[in-house]
């Protein structure tokens, strides 16, 4: 990346301009992707200059599986190298997991997702933490429901 006037593009190992000066920022590229900046929004490109995916992200990282998890509006969502939507962005968080899975939380429960979207876990939790120290999990559960009689007369 190189920046001119204020504007990032691309240049080759030659240092000739293969990409324009157009960007608020722009990253390395790694393998043939790089994030960009514009107008305070993230997006993807190709080394050819093609967007993959739009800058209309607050903020874009990759998954082990090669998908982009997507910060849009504070919902998070998951796209795949197209840009297209594997899970439309309805989260409040999606945290990445050693193992590909994601921590999801809606609705302020948590849960575990796969790339698909689908839960792995067969409750919704009042909270999911990773330790990335130990690479454990720790789970919080609603304490159980109260037993009510209720008796009518």
């Amino acid at each position: 990346a190189m920046e001119i006037n204020n504007r990032w593009g691309y240049i080759d190992r030659l240092e000739r301009i293969v990409i324009q000066p157009q960007f608020d920022w722009a990253g390395s590229f790694s393998d043939g992707r790089a994030f960009f900046g514009q107008d305070g929004k993230t997006g993807v490109l190709d080394q050819d200059g093609n967007i993959l995916i739009e800058p209309i992200h607050e903020e874009i990282t990759i998954n082990s599986s090669g998908l982009y998890i997507v910060n849009t509006n504070n919902k998070y969502g998951l796209l795949n190298t197209n840009g297209a939507a594997v899970i439309h962005p309805r989260y409040e968080l999606l945290e990445l997991l050693p193992s590909g899975e994601m921590i999801a939380k809606r609705r302020n429960r948590y849960s575990i997702i796969n790339n698909q979207g689908v839960t792995i876990t067969s409750k919704r939790f009042l909270m999911i933490a990773f330790d990335k120290k130990s690479g454990s999990l720790s789970f919080k559960q609603p304490a159980p429901m109260a037993k009510t009689v209720y008796r009518f007369n």
